[in-house]
């Protein structure tokens, strides 16, 4: 199991390779994350927005719940195989039966729980989906209504769509800027000195805003390759020392870090934006939001960057030992060889020596 990504304000945690002495503090961490966030699904109207990202938050948390139980499950059923292997009093190892069989009653409550929370999400994200494209579709291509529509149903569309229409302005801009500046060139009026500084102004804001609309697009791309990276992840069956698995550990590891980049833009151009505009009331709250998940996300990157770390020496040891006994099989073969080569020349050597006496 790997990080999961920043959830509710809140980053984290990595469910890869624990200690003893760990496991039990990290489960109690995913516990109470798992009930804060069925508190916070509470506090809102089922059919509102926020209680739909409420049930999205809820439902990645029961995710790692189950996991972490399941977790601890086995952990009961190897100290059950322990218990027996160090040859403990039958009194020992029924109790501990027991407890492995009560913890494995409360594991599958949580899975039938958890596939009835995950078929009503997936009914919520459905019939969102169905909703917003029919609002797409009761609109005209290239009408404000339209693109807001194509904002809601597909954002990453809609940010390509306005990246490309914003360059096209940039460019009839850059044009209209040429032409002022040839026309003041053979002129030199009042006149034309004005419609250049226009032209100028003009320019200069569409590239602005197209810079903008970019990193939008930059940003939700990162965001998609993040989540499924994550996704992937998650879902992966392949062992934790495998080639697979650090392959989709270090993929994960590269989309976090990008998330991170577009991240840190944003945070950057919102604090510019709020330097150069006092008078946007709702720039600082776009800032202080934009800090706040840049925090979160480093928070999560820092906490992957070692699990990304351990995944890639568990595969390094692991292949570094699978050469190393591939190597002694065939030292082994080897020797093997050279004893029978070995015999067979002594055996020549006595049959010559025979027929030498005789």
């Amino acid at each position: 199991m790997a990080t999961s990504p920043p959830v509710g304000g809140q980053p984290r945690r990595a469910l890869e390779s624990y200690t003893p002495g760990s496991a039990h503090q990290h489960h109690r961490g995913v516990r109470d994350a798992h009930e804060a966030s069925h508190v916070e699904l509470e506090r809102h109207a089922p059919g509102s927005a926020e209680h739909a990202a409420a049930l999205h938050h809820h439902v990645q948390h029961s995710h790692d719940l189950l996991e972490s139980r399941r977790a601890k499950l086995a952990q009961r059923r190897q100290e059950v195989e322990h218990l027996k292997k160090r040859g403990a009093s039958p009194d020992e190892v029924r109790d501990a039966e027991q407890r492995h069989g009560q913890y494995r009653d409360k594991v599958e409550r949580h899975e039938h729980e958890h596939a009835a929370l995950v078929a009503h999400h997936h009914r919520g994200v459905r019939d969102a989906h169905e909703a917003s494209h029919a609002e797409l579709e009761r609109h005209a291509p290239g009408s404000a209504e339209h693109a807001a529509a194509l904002h809601h149903h597909a954002p990453r569309d809609a940010a390509r769509h306005s990246a490309a229409a914003a360059y096209r302005h940039v460019e009839r801009t850059r044009g209209a800027l040429h032409q002022a500046q040839a026309n003041h060139k053979q002129h030199s009026t009042e006149r034309t000195r004005a419609e250049l500084r226009e032209a100028r102004r003009q320019h200069d804001e569409a590239k602005a805003a197209h810079g903008e609309l970019v990193r939008h697009r930059r940003h939700l791309d990162a965001k998609h390759g993040f989540h499924a990276s994550h996704k992937a992840l998650q879902s992966s069956t392949h062992s934790a020392d495998s080639h697979e698995h650090a392959a989709a550990v270090d993929r994960h590891h590269r989309h976090s870090a990008a998330l991170l980049k577009t991240r840190q833009d944003k945070v950057a151009a919102l604090r510019q934006h709020a330097r150069s505009s006092p008078h946007d009331a709702h720039a600082s709250t776009r800032l202080a939001k934009a800090q706040r998940k840049l925090a979160d996300h480093e928070a999560h990157h820092k906490a992957f960057a070692e699990e990304h770390a351990a995944a890639l020496k568990r595969h390094r040891d692991a292949r570094d030992a699978d050469k190393a006994a591939k190597h002694h099989a065939h030292e082994a073969v080897k020797r093997h060889d050279d004893e029978i080569k070995l015999e067979r020349q002594k055996r020549r050597a006595a049959q010559r020596e025979v027929k030498a006496k005789k």
